[in-house]
């Protein structure tokens, strides 16, 4: 009979054992997981056709708890729908973010939200294109079904209900596609005057864009307020910098629920008189077109400094931090601030007036002729410049790709290129006699004290939708909802329940 090991031998082989058994049972959980992640995400287990993906990682994070609108049952169903992006979410998607869960993908294995829930995929071409799961997000778009004129509620057609443009043309609907177990893929369009590089939207459900005047070609438009993404953008800031703004903060201070930072109380005392903030050096204003392409319409804003100049000196303010965060705070200590737009675009507001509206002082504004449906008009000055005029100045700079030059008369010797004083006194020939209205307005303003508190103590926002996220979020639902629906109802499209009449 063999002698007993030693006690200290069967200690060790017990541990060893103990070992063994742990990494067994580590190894069936992550089988077991694998098998459980695969499922999931998939159809069903016998649709090959749709068979998960399983090389995809995600972090996934809540924005927030609680959908303060109850805008999550509009998607038609009851768990919280999620945003797909690749690296960081776009500003324009950022106010509608706080309803959704964000899912940033990686290159980690991780889950992915299931092929039949509401999901939202921000197209991001140079980024995230290789990924398995946008990979596999456009294959099944490519097999979708095609929508037909008439699937389209002929009350909507051509219509802009709640920020989301239906579309109308009979060629419109060939880019519409049912989402049945694959997420809305959406491209985002920024600047107008980058219009030219934009895809058309055979690629996608939606696309989004700061303007309403050229909608997408054949997929939903769906149209956004950049100032209003301005409010989102500095919540997420807030976590980085104490002095900055958070939405909530933001919209009460637009809406005038808490007392404004920077106007004053009791009288309507400044330091100063009007405010321009520029990123370039007022010798060199021509070097704006030439490096970022704008518009002739950005002109204007320096037009009317020097036009309003000549009744008291205004102020080019230079080298003022960030835009969305912290740049209002250049403007403050300002009676009035130029709070111009680059281009003369319908649904084009940009974070300028935004700003403004935070600055402390009286906005002036040029831009979108409908920025009144975004921002409470009685709250700023808007200088509207006759789009005929716009248009007839365009045609002495016509928008196309880099370089482009100016067609009017100037002196060769300065090279292919105006000096500032001729450019400026070539808008002046065009310009004067319609900003002179504007110009008139901040001197009426300007000397008499009851009509100027009377402007500064309007709320800059009366629609609480566009700092919310609700607009668009409900058009975006009533979109989706149709493009979903149409699947189990065998192609006949009832309307939407969420759409309401404006």
């Amino acid at each position: 009979m063999a002698s007993p090991l030693p006690r200290t031998q069967r200690m060790k082989l017990r541990d060893k054992l103990k070992i063994f058994l742990l990494i067994v049972v580590v190894y069936s959980i992550v089988v077991v997981s694998t098998i459980t992640i695969k499922l999931k995400v998939g159809d069903s287990p016998s649709n090959h056709q749709d068979a998960p993906i399983t090389t995809v990682g995600y972090r996934g994070e809540k924005i927030a708890s609680e959908d303060p609108f109850s805008l999550t049952n509009a998607f038609g169903n009851n768990e919280r729908p999620y945003l797909v992006v690749c690296i960081k979410i776009d500003d324009a998607l950022l106010p509608i973010s706080p309803y959704f869960t964000l899912v940033r993908l990686f290159d980690d294995f991780g889950d992915i939200p299931p092929w039949n829930a509401t999901v939202l995929l921000q197209n991001e071409d140079n980024l995230c294109a290789n990924h398995p799961y946008v990979v596999e997000s456009k294959a099944r778009r490519d097999r979708a079904s095609f929508l037909a004129q008439s699937d389209i509620p002929a009350d909507m057609k051509g219509q802009w209900k709640h920020g989301v443009h239906w579309p109308d043309a009979a060629t419109d609907t060939m880019s519409l596609r049912v989402i049945h177990n694959r997420p809305a893929i959406i491209g985002v369009r920024g600047e107008v005057f980058w219009r030219n590089s934009y895809k058309s939207c055979e690629e996608y459900d939606f696309v989004v864009d700061r303007q309403k005047e050229v909608p997408g070609d054949g997929c939903f438009t769906i149209h956004f307020v950049q100032g209003a993404s301005g409010g989102a953008w500095r919540e997420i800031r807030k976590r980085e910098r104490k002095d900055v703004l958070g939405l909530n903060e933001t919209t009460n201070v637009y809406e005038k629920q808490v007392a404004h930072p920077n106007k004053p109380v009791d009288d309507v005392h400044y330091d100063n008189f009007c405010s321009l903030l520029i990123r370039f050096d007022s010798n060199n204003l021509v070097d704006m077109f030439k490096d970022k392409n704008y518009d002739i319409d950005a002109i204007v804003r320096h037009m009317f400094f020097r036009q309003l100049s000549e009744y008291k000196p205004c102020q080019r303010v230079k080298e003022c931090p960030g835009t969305y965060g912290v740049s209002f705070k250049c403007m403050v200590g300002y009676k009035f601030h130029i709070t111009m737009d680059n281009s003369l675009v319908d649904g084009y507001v940009s974070e300028k007036v935004f700003n403004g509206a935070l600055g402390g002082g009286i906005p002036i504004y040029f831009g979108a002729t409908d920025v009144g449906s975004y921002v409470n008009i009685k709250s700023i000055i808007h200088c509207d410049v006759s789009r005929e005029v716009i248009e007839e100045m365009r045609s002495f700079y016509p928008r196309k790709g880099k370089p482009r030059r100016f067609a009017f008369e100037f002196n060769k010797a300065n090279g292919l290129w105006p000096a500032d004083e001729e450019l400026l006194n070539w808008a002046d020939g065009y310009l004067r006699s319609h900003l002179e209205p504007c110009v008139k307005r901040v001197i009426e303003l300007d000397t008499n004290d009851t009509a100027f508190r009377e402007v500064l103590d309007e709320p800059f926002i009366t629609d609480h939708g566009i700092m919310s996220g609700e607009y668009p979020l409900r058009g975006v639902a009533s979109a989706y909802n149709l493009l979903r629906k149409w699947e189990g109802s065998g192609g006949a499209i009832a309307k939407s329940s969420f759409v309401q009449e404006d």
